[in-house]
């Protein structure tokens, strides 16, 4: 089957212009300047958090992939994307997992010896009921 010229236009705009995905990079991120600089300076003073939340559709995404490049180069941090059936705590878990620790493990035998196992701390969160509640 041959593809006709218009199609294949198509095909090319589609692959070059995709507003329903986000912005990865700061080179592509227009507008939203002040929006950034908001963010930043939330998260850089001591005991303060910012949260994105908003409409489907709006560039949270776009805007968090963009705050991660820029704050990463001074700061530890993380991203999340939450999903319709997350709750407080899967939340957390989610924010929690790739953050590791080493530990000792006491080897078994007459000539034990010990080795080095690397824990989630994820997996050291409480489970079972209720979950965990922001006042917690």
């Amino acid at each position: 089957m041959e593809v006709d010229s218009r199609t294949s236009q198509l095909i090319h705009i589609g692959q070059v212009f995709t507003p329903g995905s986000p912005v990865n990079t700061q080179d592509l991120f227009a507008g939203r300047i002040d929006q950034l600089n908001r963010i930043i300076s939330a998260v850089t003073q001591k005991g303060y958090h910012a949260i994105l939340f908003g409409e489907r559709g709006v560039g949270k995404t776009s805007l968090a992939n963009v705050l991660l490049a820029v704050v990463q180069q001074s700061f530890v941090v993380g991203k999340v994307n939450c999903d319709v059936g997350d709750t407080f705590s899967s939340i957390w878990r989610k924010a929690l997992r790739d953050i590791t620790y080493s530990r000792e493990v006491p080897g078994v035998g007459f000539t034990p010896e010990a080795s080095q196992q690397v824990v989630s701390v994820a997996d050291s969160l409480p489970h079972g009921n209720p979950p965990a509640k922001p006042a917690q």
